[in-house]
């Protein structure tokens, strides 16, 4: 029996909670005949703490990961599925075996496939985190948006080791996202049509004016200065004018909208662009029962602008002013 006994080693705890790894080694003469055993006794409590406590946290995080909503999973440094995913498998239905490798791809929807193993091959490369949204199966038949997101782990050396990853169902906020921007699409259309209606009514609104302004200013040669007519026709020239005036305002709206608006800068005198307004908003005025006091500086006040738009932002704040002014 003795000659037989070959060295043991076992680990042990004491009744006092400490652990030992225990060697019992046979000992011969020099003709190889067992004299006796060597026993010894090396304490190992803090390696056997550490490997527990790696033990327990091990299993908590497979516990954790089975209790979240996420899907958790792992690969090797290569980016091949080794290990199992019960998150995974019971979203998309997938059986282990096809999970595991470079299977997980089949899950994902057709149309961002190609895009995603790419960019997650090009991680593996680069060694850098992957982050992606894409479709993936649901085990029901439907295909739910997820965003996933992957880091690589690394050894105490910095060698890559494995890849721990997870893909979170964002569905009802990719939805949400697709329908604001089909409402954004559809509000930039709706806009488009308009600015497109606003133009073609303002040049098509030209048209009979130009000769309506034509007539006044031969009625304006041929009455009589006290006569009825003439007063007839002041009031219809202000209200061609006015009309002049809103479809130029509908063709600058259009134009704004477009970004077609060109301002055509000079150096002008500031009087002289509030004189024009002034002449412009002279009839208004006083239809709406104000007098309009003007007091100009008696030097020129020269800026570098746009004349006719000047003239219009003066006469717009005219307008203003006795629209509200009780």
């Amino acid at each position: 029996m003795l000659e037989k006994l070959a060295p043991i080693e076992r680990e042990i705890q004491s009744e006092t909670g400490e652990w030992y790894l225990t060697r019992i080694n046979p000992y011969r003469s020099s003709s190889d005949q067992i004299q006796g055993v060597v026993i010894t006794f090396v304490e190992i409590t803090k390696l056997k703490n550490a490997e527990l406590a790696m033990r327990n946290s091990e299993e908590n995080f497979r516990a954790l990961v089975t209790a979240s909503a996420q899907m958790v999973w792992t690969t090797d440094a290569d980016g091949n599925v080794v290990e199992d995913s019960p998150n995974w498998r019971a979203f998309t239905g997938q059986s282990m075996e096809q999970f595991r490798g470079s299977g997980w791809a089949d899950a994902v929807h057709p149309d961002d496939r190609e895009a995603v193993v790419k960019s997650w091959r090009q991680s593996i490369s680069a060694q850098t985190p992957f982050e992606a949204e894409f479709r993936i199966r649901h085990a029901t038949g439907g295909w739910r948006w997820t965003h996933a997101r992957a880091v690589p782990l690394r050894d105490d050396a910095g060698k890559l080791r494995g890849w721990v990853g997870m893909n979170a169902d964002v569905t009802k906020r990719k939805a949400t996202e697709i329908a604001q921007q089909e409402a954004e699409a559809a509000l930039r259309e709706s806009s488009r049509r308009k600015d497109e209606f606003l133009a073609m009514l303002g040049h098509e609104l030209r048209n009979p004016l130009a000769p309506l302004r034509n007539a006044m200013a031969i009625f304006e040669k041929r009455l009589p200065p006290d006569s009825e007519l003439r007063r007839i026709r002041d009031i219809s020239e202000r209200q061609v004018l006015h009309l002049v005036r809103l479809v130029d305002e509908l063709l600058d709206v259009a134009r704004i909208s477009s970004g077609r608006l060109e301002l055509k800068t000079k150096r002008v005198d500031l009087r002289d662009i509030i004189n024009a307004a002034v002449t412009n908003r002279d009839s208004a005025i006083k239809e709406r029962g104000h007098e309009l006091s003007l007091v100009l500086s008696a030097r020129p006040v020269e800026v570098e602008g746009d004349e006719v738009r000047l003239v219009q932002i003066v006469s717009n704040l005219l307008d203003n002013a006795a629209k509200y002014t009780p």
